[in-house]
């Protein structure tokens, strides 16, 4: 049977909720399979005329630590929002693929240190 994958909890502040922020993150969501918990705030502060956003994800990965990152965005509009979004899961993936690296060259040099011994 097939386990299905948690939730993600996604909050707006300050905004309205937006169905289409929603399909992005959870279709950022499909490049990390194994997370075991998610969080996503997307916060927009007004400040005079512009607005400015503040996109903050969590992601929790079995085995691993939890993953943050955080993101503002200063245009001022929505359009461009999407793409912080985009940038906050980006730079969770490469936190990601940085720490399998250094477990694998660790594990890597282990076996070096074994076999000349």
């Amino acid at each position: 049977m097939k386990q299905s994958q948690p939730s993600c909890q996604i909050q707006f502040r300050h905004m309205p909720k937006l169905n289409m922020m929603h399909q992005l993150v959870m279709q950022q969501l499909k490049r990390f399979a194994d997370y075991s918990r998610c969080e996503v705030v997307i916060d927009e502060s007004r400040h005079g005329r512009s607005g400015i956003y503040d996109i903050s994800v969590r992601l929790s990965i079995p085995g691993e630590r939890l993953y943050a990152a955080h993101v503002s965005e200063t245009s001022g509009t929505r359009d461009f929002v999407y793409g912080a979004v985009s940038s906050a899961f980006d730079d969770i993936k490469r936190q990601l693929v940085k720490k399998r690296g250094r477990k694998q060259r660790r594990h890597h040099d282990l076996l070096i240190e074994q076999f000349a011994a």
